[in-house]
């Protein structure tokens, strides 16, 4: 028979054993973690480049919008019918974007009658 103090030796041991966490559950969890970084720094640097990007259409876009109101831009005469009415006015064309993309701001100004 054994004694009550081998069992609680035993017990102690088995209680022992399972605290903590083994060495696979701490490399997935920093498997996990180093993911979850880089993966967020991923997103960063990519919102980043919008950002950038999109700063600079709209820089180009304020520019070509200034040439148009100055009278800067290009200006072409044509008249535009509607329904059997004539209007006669101008085609004013500015270009932005990025790179040479062949974005056009265009805007119809109507001659005065």
């Amino acid at each position: 028979m054994r004694s009550s103090f081998e069992r609680s030796d035993r017990f102690i041991t088995s209680i022992r054993r399972r605290t903590g966490f083994s060495i696979i559950e701490v490399l997935v969890a920093l498997l996990i973690a180093v993911m979850s970084v880089f993966i967020m720094i991923s997103l960063l640097t990519f919102c980043l480049r919008v950002d950038h990007t999109s700063s600079r259409i709209a820089e180009n876009l304020r520019i070509s919008t200034g040439l148009i109101e100055s009278g800067e831009a290009s200006k072409t005469t044509i008249s535009i019918e509607i329904d059997g009415v004539t209007i006669p006015g101008s085609l004013i064309k500015s270009e932005y974007g990025l790179d040479g993309s062949g974005k056009k701001l265009i805007e119809f100004v109507r001659d005065n009658l």
